[in-house]
């Protein structure tokens, strides 16, 4: 029989030389927009259909994604291993090599430190494989309380919405996160070796990521929606789940699923995977080089 032992992560006090970077989060306003691929860009992924109305309430994200020097001093205080960066640098650069669980507990930390309460209650025992499935090498029972004022990380409703901005407005119908519907190695970090699109132009590839804080903001001040390191998002993943979905206040995804859903692309994924509209997915354990995280907030 599975004992369960559910937390929530709790901090030691940082060493003065090491506390955390400041968040900066930016105030998104609330409204319906239309979720999905309004361009018929890809009309082979059923996953990014039907195009479909959601309501998201006003909510607060981060700027940037978090920084490898933000998410160092959450393993200093905590006594985790530091995530290894490729040679590329610390400080600033987008962390990666993040499992979804290492960002559900890292938002936990962080909103002790910051004076919030925790959204999260993690049960981080052995928890029964979903039936059908082989056994993982970790799957744990995370829970959100949604009426919490901590970081957590944005459902894909939310994400999306203000990948969609334009003119200081989140649910605009545009391609990229950077408020054009086209896209160049100017306004983002990705792979442009890819086979010719309308949509994108050529330039140099730069194989590796770029400083959370470089490259142009879109019109509500977010660097890097589109590229540069993939984002976990709250959300299970589901292929049909817009079809289940449609006029949805605040939707957070299906109840449980095998992955979790990651947006926005990579610095080694081709444009097309970089679109406001893509949606990819990965199991909560895996961790990658080209996948970090942005911390959201709840909050009118």
């Amino acid at each position: 029989m599975f004992r369960f032992f559910w937390f929530v992560l709790l901090t030691a006090a940082l060493p003065a030389t090491a506390q955390p970077p400041v968040h900066d989060l930016v105030r998104i306003e609330g409204g319906t927009f239309l979720m999905g691929d309004q361009y018929n860009d890809e009309p082979g992924n059923n996953a990014e259909r039907p195009v479909h109305s959601v309501a998201v309430s006003t909510f607060y994200l981060d700027k940037t994604e978090v920084s490898f020097e933000a998410y160092d001093a959450f393993c200093l205080a905590t006594g985790r291993d530091t995530l290894p960066a490729q040679g590329w640098g610390r400080g600033r650069q987008p962390v990666f090599n993040v499992s979804w669980y290492d960002a559900v507990l890292y938002c936990n930390w962080r909103s002790t430190v910051d004076g919030y309460t925790p959204v999260y209650t993690i049960d981080s025992s052995a928890v029964k494989p979903l039936p059908g499935e082989n056994a993982p090498p970790l799957r744990w029972q995370v829970r959100a309380d949604w009426t919490a004022n901590g970081y957590r990380l944005p459902t894909e409703a939310e994400w999306e919405y203000a990948a969609r901005a334009l003119d200081g407005r989140g649910g605009a119908k545009i391609r990229f996160a950077t408020g054009a519907d086209t896209i160049s190695p100017a306004s983002a970090n990705y792979n442009p070796n890819a086979p010719e699109k309308p949509y994108y132009q050529p330039g140099p590839y730069r194989r590796r990521t770029v400083g959370a804080d470089d490259m142009q903001a879109n019109s509500l001040g977010l660097r890097h929606m589109s590229g540069n390191v993939w984002e976990w998002c709250w959300d299970w993943f589901n292929k049909s789940w817009y079809a289940q979905s449609e006029s949805a206040a605040d939707p957070r995804g299906p109840d449980f699923g095998h992955f979790r859903i990651c947006r926005g692309g990579s610095f080694n994924m081709p444009p097309a995977f970089c679109r406001a509209a893509n949606r990819s997915w990965g199991a909560p354990y895996d961790r990658s080089s080209f996948t970090g995280f942005r911390v959201a907030r709840s909050g009118e």
